[in-house]
């Protein structure tokens, strides 16, 4: 077997939605009862672990004994009209499987609801978006445009922005 065809192969292992679910949903049922850490980001746009008042977002870091690893960022506005959820799970290698992000405000009563899949390599296989609505959870026409930033996406556990030891 040829090198060419191996890494190929390799990446039409790793590229299928329903295994990545499959991971996911087996991430999510052990996060729970996994060590994890907390962190707060600081006005200066740091992240530590020491509670802030003033931290506007916090993120969870989950890893599993398996390997895996999840993280969870939640992020706010001052003034609570809006609020950010974005769930990253990554493989025991620390790659990036899926992304899933929920944005809501009450700019424009909905929720941005986003899930992101990715290969072996980081390459983007397939992204879900739908628009809600906060009050009856019926879509909505995707016509207004997003009101903040949206979290980075981290492809491997070592580009998070945590300390070193913590990723």
């Amino acid at each position: 077997m040829t090198l060419t065809l191996a890494l190929f192969l390799l990446a039409q292992d790793c590229a299928s939605r329903g295994s990545i679910d499959t991971a996911v949903e087996r991430i999510e049922k052990t996060a729970g009862d996994a060590p994890s850490q907390r962190f707060f980001r600081s006005p200066g746009n740091q992240w530590t672990n020491a509670r802030n008042r003033e931290s506007l977002a916090t993120a969870t870091i989950s890893r599993l004994s398996s390997g895996e690893t999840r993280v969870e960022f939640s992020s706010t506005s001052e003034s609570g009209d809006w609020v950010e959820y974005a769930y990253y799970f990554y493989d025991r290698r620390g790659r990036l499987l899926r992304l899933d992000r929920t944005y809501n405000t009450t700019f424009t009563n909905s929720s941005r609801i986003e899930r992101s899949y990715y290969n072996c390599t980081g390459r983007l296989l397939h992204k879900d978006q739908q628009l809600v609505s906060l009050d009856t959870k019926q879509p909505l026409p995707d016509n207004t445009p997003d009101e903040v930033q949206p979290n980075p996406v981290y492809l491997t556990t070592r580009q998070l922005p945590f300390p070193r030891s913590a990723r």
